[in-house]
């Protein structure tokens, strides 16, 4: 899987290059606009946030997680971004890499100027998802717990930007209008039809693959990514009792805190 994430990263670049050329030097675009990272928990809704943000005239969707905080070289790959943007013919990128949650403050030293979009979603969805594909319900919680612990201290901070994926399906238009104040964007018509231009995000076919786990997971994400905007709430109804007392043992504290558990009522 690495080998062919590879290779089709190389063919991406090849590819724009003639693009990028003609939009740089005929054109005359420029990427000045401050770049979009997204993190949080995987699960929480990035992928579907980045399709939504990329449906916008300015905002060009790195199509990859980079993972470039923990690279050798992260200041190369943020200026192959900005190559990127230019060869989408737009003034500004976004990147999601969930686990970027971990280095915010490393994002903000290397670009100053940077947007953070931290997306939180109910633990419980979040574990079922992660037991979905991992099989390891225990791993989904605890990494619920962990990545958003990491981001929670900044919520607060001018650079940081904290939206619910439930405020996302229930209210799309004022929760998306929102985000896009905080990024100094306007709204447009059409970003909920995102899905009628199909974009790949992850080395696979966008295909639906006969199972969404193992080595099918990223052609199910990136099948899923192309779809139309759907309810992902409360999937985590159909845990066993015993998964929900585990959850509850891990999590329950904090499933209150964010709201997503009313006096501790299941």
């Amino acid at each position: 899987m690495h080998i062919q994430s590879a290779i089709r990263k190389r063919a991406l670049r090849a590819a724009l290059w003639p693009r990028y050329l003609v939009n740089r030097y005929m054109k005359g675009c420029a990427a000045t606009g401050p770049p979009i990272f997204l993190v949080g928990c995987g699960h929480s809704g990035t992928s579907l946030l980045l399709r939504v943000l990329d449906a916008h005239s300015r905002i060009a969707a790195v199509p990859y997680e980079t993972k470039f905080c923990f690279s050798e070289n992260p200041g190369s790959l943020l200026r192959s971004f900005d190559v990127w943007a230019i060869a989408e013919g737009k003034p500004r990128w976004a990147e999601k890499t969930p686990r970027h949650i971990h280095c915010i403050d490393k994002l903000l030293t290397m670009r100053p100027d940077a947007k953070i979009m931290i997306l939180i979603r109910d633990g419980r969805d979040v574990a079922w998802s992660i037991q979905s594909r991992t099989g390891d319900l225990r791993e989904g919680i605890n990494r619920w717990v962990e990545d958003n612990r990491a981001g929670q201290s900044y919520w607060n901070h001018p650079s940081v930007h904290v939206m619910r994926y439930e405020d996302m399906i229930e209210s799309f238009e004022a929760t998306i209008s929102t985000a896009l104040s905080f990024l100094s964007e306007e709204f447009e018509e059409g970003l909920r039809e995102y899905h009628k231009v199909h974009k790949s995000l992850y080395p696979r076919s966008m295909k639906r693959p006969t199972s969404p786990v193992g080595a099918n997971h990223e052609q199910y994400r990136n099948w899923q990514v192309n779809q139309p905007l759907f309810d992902g709430r409360g999937r985590w109804k159909s845990l066993t009792e015993d998964e929900k007392d585990l959850v509850k043992r891990i999590a329950g504290d904090m499933l209150i805190e964010y709201g997503y558990v009313a006096n501790d009522t299941w």
